[in-house]
């Protein structure tokens, strides 16, 4: 009875598997299974539109974690969670251009915040914030980028 058992388990097992395998590649029973599930993550939007009488657009730019370098080793963190408002007129084109206002922020948050690294002095928090409006405005113009708010700023 048990060998029956394991036997029913295992082809069970094979069987999932198998319909598993053909809906990653879109043929056997459940053809459109795993692209309904990917389609429906990427329909929830990243905006968050403010109130409408401000015209403005918030999109939320994720966490960006930044390791401090010293003696060869990570000391400590500072990491930030941050979003950007952005003019309705510009607002597609800053859309379609997140990952790469996310990139070029990133980019220039490894080699600025090493030296304004104290999250609890305001006068880091404002040279930081400064210096991330200052990137944003380079690569859509100032028109469009009303402001970068930096939701937390914490050490990790």
């Amino acid at each position: 009875m048990k060998k029956v058992i394991i036997i029913v388990v295992l082809v069970v097992i094979l069987i999932l598997g198998v319909i598993g395998g053909l809906s990653m590649f879109g043929m056997g029973p459940f053809p459109n299974l795993l692209t309904s599930l990917k389609s429906e993550e990427k329909a929830a939007p990243a905006e968050q539109p403010v109130a409408a009488e401000s015209r403005d657009r918030v999109y939320d730019l994720g966490t960006f974690i930044i390791p401090l370098v010293a003696k060869h080793a990570i000391g400590r963190q500072i990491g930030m969670d941050l979003a950007i408002v952005v003019d309705v007129e510009s607002a597609g084109k800053v859309a379609a251009e997140l990952p790469r206002l996310q990139n070029a922020l990133l980019v220039d948050l490894y080699d600025f915040v090493p030296q304004h690294a104290d999250a609890h002095s305001a006068g880091d928090r404002e040279a930081i914030h400064q210096r991330l409006i200052k990137v944003a405005c380079r690569l859509f113009g100032e028109k469009a980028i009303h402001d970068v708010v930096i939701k937390s700023l914490y050490d990790r």
